[in-house]
């Protein structure tokens, strides 16, 4: 449930942030929650991908992409992973 409403905070306060240009830097800030930490109080590498996740959309909605995906009816593929 934690992403839905991680997610909904980014994309109400989006605009509020500006446009997105390309070579720019994107900062979000969140807190980690309890649930979010594991047995050694880190934050658990599931929820780190997944907050990896809230930023990339969030650089895909300021950054127009998004609504001209959707206009195309083309759903953006998103994930990656560096070890």
């Amino acid at each position: 449930m934690y992403v839905w409403l991680r997610l909904a905070r980014m994309m109400a306060t989006a605009k509020s942030r500006g446009r997105y240009r390309l070579g720019e830097e994107s900062r979000l800030t969140f807190r980690c929650l309890p649930s979010d930490i594991d047995s050694n109080f880190h934050l658990n590498n599931a929820r780190y991908m997944m907050l990896a996740d809230v930023g990339r959309i969030d650089i895909f909605v300021r950054a127009g992409l998004l609504d001209h995906a959707r206009k195309q009816g083309w759903a953006p593929m998103m994930g990656g992973l560096q070890s």
